[in-house]
């Protein structure tokens, strides 16, 4: 346990002080922050996180996401005047297009990784947190993942051990943007997107919850178990849909 503790602790000492940059752009999320350039003339957007849990939790989500092969823009833990926030470098980003079935297809590749995160923001109200980048389509915002909600707000009991975003990420009655994208998808692009996750090895879960994630050493060890228990219901949801349509089921990496 205090192996844990210090590598946790060294992380957030690391964190990139962000206190003397210059702001020279403004926020364009739902929390504060703005572009921001760096004492070596780097520019970077910066969002102030609603608590340094919260802080926490989106750095988690994102290497979450590129443990899966999701690229997203690489955001780094920063220290502001008021606390903890995430700071990523700008890249030019090419809007994502709903109606555009090869981006549609680009983003539906990731369904199963957004559910399995629980990302209720997977393509945002306007779909803005999905864009083009030098890495292909991106995810530029998580920060509605795991634990908490975009504002900051836990998720409660609504984030639990079954992966009910499988269903809700495709019903336009209860997130309109996601489900024109995931609902389109065919058994096998579902199965197939499944991949990642029964990839993902529980090992690999511990170590990026204990090293990111947030919450004491209890906290932690809750998520791990509840990311495991949701990579088990991916696997089943996944192959329910590959029995009923004679695909070859998936096979969880750890048994």
């Amino acid at each position: 346990m205090r192996l844990l503790q210090e590598i946790v602790g060294q992380n957030e000492r690391e964190a990139l002080d962000t206190r003397k940059w210059k702001k020279v752009g403004h926020a364009m999320g739902s929390n504060p922050g703005g572009v921001h350039e760096d004492e070596g003339g780097n520019h970077w957007y910066v969002k102030h996180s609603h608590t340094d849990d919260h802080a926490h939790n989106e750095i988690l989500a994102n290497r979450m996401y590129e443990h899966m092969g999701v690229p997203t823009l690489e955001p780094q833990l920063v220290r502001h005047a008021k606390g903890l926030g995430v700071a990523s470098p700008m890249t030019h980003l090419e809007d994502f297009n709903p109606h555009d079935e090869g981006h549609r297809k680009e983003v539906a590749k990731h369904f199963a990784a957004h559910a399995f995160i629980s990302n209720w923001d997977a393509t945002g109200p306007d779909n803005t947190n999905q864009a083009h980048t030098h890495r292909g389509m991106t995810t530029v915002d998580a920060g509605g993942a795991l634990n908490y909600r975009a504002m900051g707000s836990p998720k409660g009991g609504a984030f639990g051990h079954s992966v009910s975003e499988w269903d809700t990420l495709r019903n336009p009655s209860m997130n309109r943007t996601a489900a024109h994208v995931f609902n389109k998808m065919t058994p096998k692009d579902t199965v197939d997107s499944s991949k990642a996750v029964a990839n993902f090895r529980n090992a690999d879960i511990h170590k990026l919850v204990h090293e990111h994630g947030p919450g004491d050493f209890n906290a932690k060890t809750n998520l791990v178990d509840k990311m495991i228990a949701r990579k088990r219901d991916i696997i089943g949801r996944a192959n329910g849909v590959a029995k009923l349509n004679g695909i070859k089921p998936l096979k969880d990496i750890d048994g």
